[in-house]
């Protein structure tokens, strides 16, 4: 299934005349940073730039398992959050969103096609936190469509790994 979710200023057509800048999401916030910086290349680049986030259901032993909330409505949230971080109540006109069905990598690999480049933030989860890439920005740099920006998490990192 796919959401298109509106802008929240009325949509005028986009004056950005380039391919794209795709952005995955995951409501994380390496994800901010990586709508921040698609931002800051897109209006250098002049390029709109469309942020997807991806939801799947979940399956237990005994069929799909019973949850208060969809993950559909978990991942709008989710993105919501992190346009609301980025741009506050109001998205600029040549910003678009989507919320789609699938496997994260899959689907930003397949939305990939025709974008100038592919952001991503990278984030590891348990015992997968001290690989240098997760699996989705993994995915994403061997098979997008386009060059793929993959943004750590400066933060964590100490300064005198930099030095």
């Amino acid at each position: 299934m796919t959401k298109t979710l509106e802008n929240a200023a009325t949509p005028a057509p986009s004056t950005r005349t380039a391919a794209r800048i795709l952005v995955g999401i995951d409501g994380s916030e390496q994800s901010i940073d990586a709508l921040r910086r698609a931002v800051r290349l897109a209006g250098s680049l002049d390029a709109p730039v469309h942020a997807v986030i991806t939801w799947r259901a979940p399956v237990s032993f005994g069929g799909l398992a019973n949850y208060e909330t969809s993950p559909e409505t978990d991942a709008t949230n989710s993105l919501r959050h992190v346009t609301t971080a980025v741009f506050g109540d109001r998205t600029p006109e040549w910003f678009t969103q989507s919320v789609l069905e699938g496997v994260a990598a899959h689907v930003l690999v397949a939305e990939s096609v025709g974008s100038q480049m592919l952001v991503v933030g990278h984030h590891g989860h348990g015992a997968l936190a001290d690989l240098p890439l997760g699996s989705v920005s993994a995915a994403c740099a061997l098979r997008a469509h386009c060059p793929v920006l993959i943004m750590h998490d400066v933060r964590s990192a100490g300064a005198a790994e930099f030095s």
